[in-house]
């Protein structure tokens, strides 16, 4: 089996899990004009089981998506910020995990990532959008995010191990 062609098909399959847990299942934040949502789980899971770039395009190209749908002017920061979280959570976790530290690395990464999320946008919003100190009202929203993202990520690799999906998954990368 191609390996180059089996980490592109994973990716594809990991960016539309990134796309349904960030689009379909979302709650809207009405005072700050975002959304709550778990695509950040999938984010995670990609780069505990995939892992390296291709779960990084795998975070980008899902959220994005969503993005180019929800609110385009987001489109750039979402690209690089999940992008970076899934590639650091999965540089960290396999870094923890070689060592014996898998279950650490599942939390540790995952807090990693989420850092990367909410000082990402924060420094996307108020920058780069232009409202300064007004974005830190997303912050509230990003952190509760972030922590549902880490318990439903730890919680979901936790059953996919034990159900033997992570190890097929790891056999094609």
């Amino acid at each position: 089996m191609n390996s180059k062609l089996t980490k592109i098909v994973l990716t594809s399959v990991f960016a539309a899990l990134v796309f349904v847990g960030t689009y379909v299942i979302h709650i809207a934040i009405p005072a700050t004009g975002g959304y709550i949502n778990i695509g950040d789980a999938a984010i995670l899971i990609a780069a505990w089981s995939l892992g390296g770039a291709y779960a990084g395009l795998a975070a980008g190209i899902g959220a994005g998506l969503v993005d180019l749908v929800l609110g385009p002017v987001y489109v750039p920061g979402t690209l690089v910020i999940k992008f970076l979280m899934a590639l650091v959570a999965s540089i960290i976790f396999f870094a923890l995990s070689t060592k014996g530290f898998r279950k650490t690395g599942y939390v540790v990464s995952a807090f990693v990532a989420e850092v990367i999320m909410i000082l990402g946008y924060l420094l996307y919003e108020g920058v780069f959008l232009g409202l300064g100190l007004g974005a830190f009202a997303g912050v509230y929203g990003n952190v509760i995010q972030g922590v549902a993202s880490i318990v439903i990520g730890v919680v979901a690799v936790e059953v996919l191990e034990k159900t033997k999906v992570i190890a097929k998954i790891k056999s094609y990368v």
